[in-house]
C-alpha cells in the first residue's frame, strides 16, 4: 500500500511541475472521478438502474473532466453533448448484443476461480448490468479525449475564419478526424493487449484452439470493449462536428452559450 501512496505523490509532483495550475486540476479531476466511480458502483450494488447510472455517471465525469480543464464554451458544449449521445448509443448497442453474445456472468476463467464458491447464491443483482457500466466507462476516456480534440480545433479554425458555413465546418472537423484517428485506434488496441497479455499466455498454456478462443466469453468480452471503444471514437468524429457546426452557425444558441462562456 506504501507503494501506491509513493506513486500517487510521484504523480502529483509531475504535473503539479510539468502541467502548472491546469496539471492541479487534472489532478483534482481525477481524485474527482474515483470518487464519483466509487459512489456510481455502490449504487449499482444496491439496485440503481443501470441505464441511469450510465447517463448521470457520464454527465458528471463529462462535467468534470470537460467542464472543470476547459471552462465552459462552445467546445465544451459540444463535447458534452455529443459524449452523451455516444454514451446513450453504446447502452443500446451493449445491451442487443449482452443478449445475442450471452456476455452476462462470469465466463469460463472466473468460473474456476476459488473465489467463485464463496460467493453467496442470493445476489439480485445481473451482471449484464455490471459489464454494462463497465464497457461504457471503459471507452469514456478515449471518447472525451477524441470529441475535445476536434471541438478545440474547429474552435480555432471558427476564430480564424468566422464566415465558414456549416458544410465547411464539418468538412474541417472531418479531415482533423482523419488525422487523430490512426493514433487513437492504435492507443486502445496497445491497451487492449497489455490488458489481455495473461489471458493470452492462458489459452497458450491450456492449448486453447483458434475457434476456442473466438467462442469463448472471455475473449469476447475483451474483444467487445475494444471495438465499441473504438467504434465510439469514430463515431464522435462527426457528431462532434456537426454538433459544433450547428451551435456555431445558429445565433440564438451561439449568443445564450456566450453569455455564460469563460473563455
Amino acid at each position: 500500500m506504501r507503494i501506491v501512496y509513493i506513486l500517487f505523490f510521484i504523480l502529483f509532483v509531475l504535473m503539479l511541475v510539468l502541467g502548472g495550475e491546469r496539471g492541479a486540476k487534472s489532478f483534482i479531476t481525477l481524485v474527482c472521478n474515483v470518487f464519483i466511480g466509487a459512489i456510481s458502483i455502490f449504487l449499482l450494488l444496491i439496485g440503481v438502474s443501470p441505464y441511469l447510472i450510465i447517463i448521470v455517471s457520464s454527465l458528471v465525469f463529462c462535467l468534470v473532466t470537460i467542464k472543470f480543464q476547459n471552462g465552459l464554451n462552445i467546445k465544451t458544449v459540444s463535447s458534452l453533448i455529443s459524449v452523451l449521445i455516444v454514451c446513450i448509443f453504446s447502452c443500446v448497442i451493449i445491451y442487443i448484443f449482452s443478449i445475442k453474445g450471452h456476455i452476462g456472468g462470469f465466463n469460463e476463467i472466473e468460473m474456476q476461480e476459488e473465489e467463485v464458491f464463496f460467493l453467496g447464491s442470493a445476489v439480485e443483482f445481473k451482471m449484464v448490468n455490471i459489464l454494462m457500466v463497465a464497457f461504457v466507462w471503459g471507452q469514456l476516456g478515449a471518447v472525451i479525449d477524441t470529441s475535445m480534440a476536434i471541438s478545440s480545433s474547429l474552435h480555432e479554425i471558427f476564430i480564424h475564419n468566422p464566415d465558414y458555413s456549416k458544410r465547411k465546418l464539418i468538412y474541417e472537423g472531418a479531415v482533423i478526424g482523419k488525422d487523430i484517428l490512426g493514433t487513437t485506434v492504435n492507443t486502445l488496441s496497445f491497451v487492449f493487449l497489455g490488458e489481455s497479455l495473461m489471458l493470452f499466455i492462458y489459452y497458450r498454456t491450456y492449448v486453447y484452439s483458434t475457434n476456442t478462443i473466438i467462442n469463448s466469453s472471455s475473449f469476447f468480452q475483451e474483444i467487445f470493449s475494444l471495438l465499441l471503444s473504438c467504434i465510439g471514437c469514430l463515431i464522435i468524429i462527426p457528431l462532434t462536428s456537426f454538433i459544433y457546426a450547428i451551435i456555431c452557425r445558429n445565433k440564438k444558441i451561439h449568443n445564450f452559450i456566450a453569455k455564460f462562456s469563460e473563455d
